[in-house]
C-alpha cells in the first residue's frame, strides 16, 4: 500500500507486577494490569479445519454423550439436577465446563439444552445462605463425624458459571456467586478447608482453584472482601513437605500455577517465580519426555523415569488451562508454545479416532494396548492397573474432566491486550468478532498449523476504522518468521520468542500473512535416547495399529446403541524395537521428509490420515523386548545391534496410538556400542518400585 501505513514492531511483553496490595487498605487498581485478557466465550469461532473436526468428534464422542449412558448422570447420583439426592460429586462439574463450551462452539442445539437443563437446576438449587448444588454436600459428615461442607465440585462449577454468563449475560450468575462466596466466607476456621484422610481432603489440596472465580467476580464488582476471601483460600492451600508441590499427575498440573495465579493479587513477582521453578523442578526429574508430559502413572514413583510410564489426559488438560491463564499473566509466548506442546502431541492419541474411547495414561514409548492384569504402574487394583488400555470412560475424572480440552483450547486462540489489539496466540482456522475502541472489529485465520507453517489472517470488519494492534506470536521453535500484508513482504525477524506487532488503522479487505521457518531437530534425554522433533510436533515410530474388542470385567458403561462404546486393545502388527543411525549429532543423518500433504483430513490424527511423514535409518534391536505388556526400560545408548539398516517411517506423536518416540542411538561398532541386555517377560509386581503415599503424606 502507498506510504506503507503498517507499523511493525516486536514486542516482548515482560511480566507486569502491581505494587502489594493491603487487603485492608483502599482499592488500589487491583488485578487489572495482566498483558492480555481473555475473550468472552462466542467472540471466538472455529471455522473448520482439524480443530472443528475434533470438536464435532467431541460432540458424537464420549463428552458429548456421557448424559446417555454414564453412571454419574442417573437420578440417584446425579445432586446437580436433583439437588436433593444425596450423590453427586466431581464427574458432573468436570464435565460441564467442556460439555458447555463444546455446545457453544459448535451450535450444537441438543447439546444447548441438555446444558441449559443443568444451569437452571444450579440456579434452582440456590439456598438462602448462599448454598447451590447437591444438598448433601453442604453438610457431609467427615472421618471424625464432623459436619463439613465439600466445596470441591464448584471449583469446577463455577469455571462453567463464567462461561454461561459470557455467553448469555444471565445475571443470575452473578447473584449466584456472590452468594456462594459469601457463604464461603462464613464457614468458621475450625470448618475451613479440613484436612483428614477422606474425601474431603481433595479441597484443601485444590483450594487455589476458587482463585481464578473470585478474581472474575472481584473485577467485575471492585469488592475487597472477595480479596480477603482469596487469600484465605490461597493461605489454606494444602502445603506439601515433600520434594514437590505433588507427586499426584493431576494435581501437580493445577497446584504448580497456584502462586503465579495469586501473584495477580499479590504483586508480587517472587510468586510468579515460584510456579516457574516448582514446574522446572518437577520437569526436570519427572518429565525425560517429549512435549511437556511426566512419568506418572497417576503418581510419579521412585526411579520410574522411563518414557514407558505415562500420564493421564486429565492432567494434559488441566496443564494446558493453567498455561492459558500463565500466558495471560505474564504475556510470555512460551506458554503458548508449552500448551500447544501437550494438546497437539499427546491428547489427541489420548482419545480413539472417534472419541469414543478414552485411553487414561498415554505413553511416550508404547507399543501395546492390552487388557492386561500387570501393567507396571502404581495403582493397586486390576481397574487401573489395565490403565494402558484403549477405554470407555469408567473412570472418575479423566472421562469427565477431558472434555475441557479441544474447548478451551479453541477458546484461547486469540487473545486480547487492552483495547489496543488482539493476540494471534494459538494457531488454527478461526475468527474472532470483538469490540476494539467502540469499533466492531471481525479477522478471520486460515492455517493448516501445526502441519504447515503459513497463517493467512484477513480483515472482515473495523466499522470504525480505528487503528488497532496485530499481535503475532512467534513460537519458540521457529527460525525466524517473514510477514507480508496485502501480498507485499514487509518485514522479516529472526527472533525465536515474542511478538510480530503491526498496527495500522485496518479496513476491510486487508490481508496479512506469516510464515514460520520449521526445520528437523531433536531433542536428547538423560537416558541418552532422542527424540525427533519438527515445528511444533515431535515424531513417532508408525507402527500398524489392530483393534480388537475385547471384555471387560472391571466393568463399563453400557450404551442402548451397541458397538458406539466398546472396549479394545491395540496390537502391533509391525515392528517397534528400532534405534536410530544418528551420526555425530546431526539429525539430517537420519531423518529426511518424506510427505507433507496439502488438504488436511477433518481428523488428521490418525496413521492414515498423517499430515507429514518422515522416513528415518534405524536398526532393530532384537534384545529390547516386551515386558508386563509394555516396552522393556530404555538402557543407554549407544546401543551395538548386528540388525541390518532399515528406512522406516515417522509419524506426529499426535497420530499414533502406539508411540515410540524416545528412541536409543545404536552403531554396528562394538567397540562404541554398548550390547543391550534383554528383560525379563514378566517382573512380579512384589519386586517393583513402590508408589508414594497416596495422594500424600498428611501434612503435619
Amino acid at each position: 500500500m502507498a506510504n506503507n501505513p503498517f507499523t511493525f514492531g516486536e514486542v516482548f511483553m515482560n511480566i507486569k507486577y502491581l505494587q502489594n496490595i493491603k487487603i485492608d487498605g483502599e482499592r488500589k487498581n487491583a488485578l487489572s494490569r495482566n498483558p492480555m485478557q481473555k475473550l468472552a466465550l462466542g467472540e471466538i469461532t472455529v471455522n473448520g479445519g482439524w480443530l472443528r473436526g475434533q470438536l464435532n468428534l467431541m460432540c458424537e464422542g464420549v463428552t458429548g454423550r456421557l448424559p446417555e449412558f454414564g453412571p454419574y448422570f442417573t437420578k440417584e447420583r446425579n445432586g446437580f439436577i436433583y439437588p436433593d439426592t444425596a450423590s453427586g460429586w466431581e464427574e458432573v462439574p468436570y464435565w460441564l465446563r467442556g460439555f458447555y463450551p463444546l455446545a457453544v462452539l459448535t451450535d450444537n442445539q441438543e447439546h444447548l439444552r441438555t446444558a441449559q437443563t443443568y444451569f437452571e437446576a444450579l440456579f434452582a438449587s440456590v439456598q438462602k445462605d448462599g448454598w447451590f448444588g447437591p444438598s448433601y454436600l453442604k453438610e457431609y459428615k467427615e472421618i471424625n463425624g464432623v459436619m463439613v461442607a465439600d466445596i470441591f465440585p464448584h471449583m469446577m462449577l463455577l469455571d462453567a458459571l463464567i462461561l454461561y454468563y459470557e455467553q448469555t449475560n444471565d445475571t443470575r450468575v452473578l447473584s449466584l456467586m456472590e452468594g456462594f462466596f459469601a457463604f464461603c466466607r462464613s464457614i468458621p476456621d475450625e470448618k475451613w478447608l479440613p484436612c483428614t484422610r477422606s474425601r474431603l481432603m481433595w479441597q484443601k489440596i485444590r483450594a487455589g482453584d476458587m482463585l481464578t472465580p473470585i478474581y472474575w467476580y472481584y473485577r467485575k464488582t471492585g469488592k475487597e472482601w472477595l480479596l480477603v476471601l482469596a487469600k484465605r483460600f490461597y493461605d489454606g492451600i494444602w502445603e506439601s513437605s515433600e520434594p514437590y508441590v505433588a507427586y499426584h499427575a493431576v494435581d501437580f498440573a493445577q497446584r504448580f500455577a497456584y502462586s503465579a495465579v495469586y501473584s495477580q493479587q499479590s504483586g508480587d513477582y517472587a510468586d510468579f517465580e515460584r510456579s516457574e521453578r516448582q514446574y522446572e523442578d518437577f520437569k526436570n526429574v519427572w518429565g525425560q519426555l517429549p512435549r511437556g508430559i511426566f512419568a506418572a502413572d497417576e503418581q510419579v514413583r521412585e526411579n520410574c523415569f522411563d518414557p514407558r510410564q505415562g500420564y493421564e489426559p486429565c492432567g494434559m488438560v488441566e496443564l494446558a488451562k493453567n498455561f492459558y491463564e500463565l500466558g495471560r499473566i505474564s504475556g510470555q509466548t512460551k506458554y503458548a508454545d508449552m500448551a500447544e506442546d501437550v494438546m497437539l502431541n499427546h491428547f489427541s492419541a489420548s482419545f480413539s479416532p472417534d472419541y469414543k474411547q478414552l485411553h487414561y495414561v498415554t505413553c511416550a514409548n508404547l507399543p501395546m494396548l492390552t487388557n492386561y492384569k500387570e501393567h507396571a504402574i502404581c495403582n493397586e487394583s486390576y481397574f487401573f492397573r489395565r490403565s494402558h488400555f484403549i477405554f470407555t470412560p469408567n473412570n472418575r475424572c479423566c472421562g469427565h474432566n477431558t472434555g475441557m480440552g479441544w474447548p478451551w483450547y479453541a477458546m484461547n486462540l486469540w487473545q486480547m491486550v487492552g483495547d489496543d489489539g488482539l493476540v494471534a496466540w494459538l494457531y488454527a482456522d478461526s475468527s474472532v468478532d470483538t469490540t476494539l475502541k467502540g469499533s466492531k472489529v471481525k479477522l478471520k485465520m486460515t492455517t493448516e498449523y501445526p502441519f504447515d507453517e503459513a497463517v493467512n489472517i484477513d480483515v472482515v470488519e473495523n466499522s470504525k476504522q480505528v487503528e488497532f494492534s496485530i499481535y503475532l506470536r512467534i513460537p519458540a521453535w521457529s527460525k525466524g518468521a517473514t510477514v507480508t500484508v496485502n501480498g507485499k513482504k514487509e518485514y522479516y525477524t529472526s527472533n525465536t520468542e515474542g511478538y510480530i506487532v503491526l498496527c495500522s488503522d485496518w479496513k476491510k479487505g486487508d490481508t496479512l500473512s506469516v510464515t514460520f521457518g520449521a526445520e528437523l531437530t531433536y531433542t536428547k534425554w538423560k537416558n541418552g535416547s532422542v527424540t525427533v522433533d519438527r515445528g511444533a510436533l515431535s515424531y513417532s515410530v508408525k507402527i500398524g495399529e489392530k483393534w480388537q474388542i475385547v471384555s471387560d470385567d472391571a466393568g463399563t458403561y453400557t450404551h442402548p446403541e451397541p458397538h458406539l462404546f466398546e472396549n479394545y486393545e491395540v496390537m502391533p502388527t509391525t515392528p517397534w524395537n528400532y534405534g536410530l543411525c544418528m551420526d555425530s549429532g546431526d539429525i539430517n543423518s537420519c531423518v529426511r521428509i518424506k510427505e507433507i500433504k496439502k488438504g488436511i483430513a477433518d481428523q488428521p490424527w490418525t496413521l492414515e490420515n498423517a499430515p507429514i511423514v518422515l522416513y528415518a535409518r534405524a536398526r532393530r534391536i532384537s534384545e529390547w523386548v516386551i515386558e508386563d505388556d509394555m516396552a522393556a526400560e530404555l538402557q543407554p545408548s549407544p546401543v551395538y545391534t548386528e540388525c541390518e539398516m532399515e528406512e522406516i517411517e515417522l509419524v506426529p506423536l499426535g497420530c499414533a496410538r502406539l508411540r515410540m518416540s524416545c528412541l536409543p542411538l545404536v552403531t554396528v561398532d562394538g567397540e562404541k556400542g554398548v550390547k543391550w541386555i534383554s528383560a525379563p517377560n514378566h517382573t512380579e509386581p512384589s519386586t517393583r518400585v513402590q508408589k508414594h503415599d497416596w495422594p500424600y503424606p498428611m501434612p503435619q
